[in-house]
């Protein structure tokens, strides 16, 4: 359901840098009732906050080294449009490739840290809770002495903002605030090692 909000409402919520902006159609965080965006560019903002929150949970657990990887969905072009927390490295594409040009070819960075033997949790966790396997690896690291991670970040539900919508919307007069970043169920894996 659609609700029309004005600029006093408007002031209450919190919506990316550059919006708020009249005549154009926002969607819910589905974990922050306060937080907007674009419908646009609804699941950009969604996946890169998990993947953003599941490096810094790996970051302040301890991790020295880590490899993004995509295996599904979206991948290196999308990946490039994301506000990571570490720097992109550099990966093999080739037209003739091998066996470890292949699988190099679907990493979406490396990144080497100095690590901490002292791990935590971030306060500000919010995908976390609703992530066992995530929950299970902090325990094994904290608890345990975890040495070797593999991690999961899913992005498999649409939450109903899909093209269909879009193109429903782009007919009418109200803006959906950019061109529409499809959904696509994607699944990265980040695998590394504990200081």
């Amino acid at each position: 359901s659609c609700l029309i909000i004005g600029k006093q409402v408007a002031e209450s919520l919190k919506f990316p840098p550059g919006h708020y902006q009249n005549n154009t159609i926002y969607v819910g965080h589905p974990l922050m009732p306060e937080v907007y965006y674009p419908l646009a560019t609804f699941h950009r903002f969604l996946f890169e906050q998990k993947v953003t929150e599941a490096i810094r949970l790996l970051m302040f657990l301890g991790a020295k080294t880590m490899t993004v990887e995509h295996e599904i969905g979206w991948s290196k072009e999308f990946a490039g449009n994301l506000s990571l927390p570490i720097p992109q490295a550099g990966t093999i594409l080739s037209a003739s490739t091998t066996e470890k040009e292949k699988s190099e070819s679907s990493i979406l960075f490396r990144a080497t840290l100095r690590g901490s033997a002292k791990p935590t949790l971030p306060n500000d966790l919010l995908w976390y809770r609703h992530e066992a396997t995530w929950r299970q690896l902090a325990e094994g690291r904290i608890k345990f002495g975890l040495q070797e991670f593999s991690l999961v970040i899913n992005y498999m539900d649409d939450y109903g903002i899909n093209a269909d919508l879009a193109t429903k919307l782009s007919n009418t007069e109200i803006s959906i605030g950019g061109q529409f970043q499809s959904f696509k169920k994607t699944k990265w894996k980040i695998e590394g090692v504990f200081a």
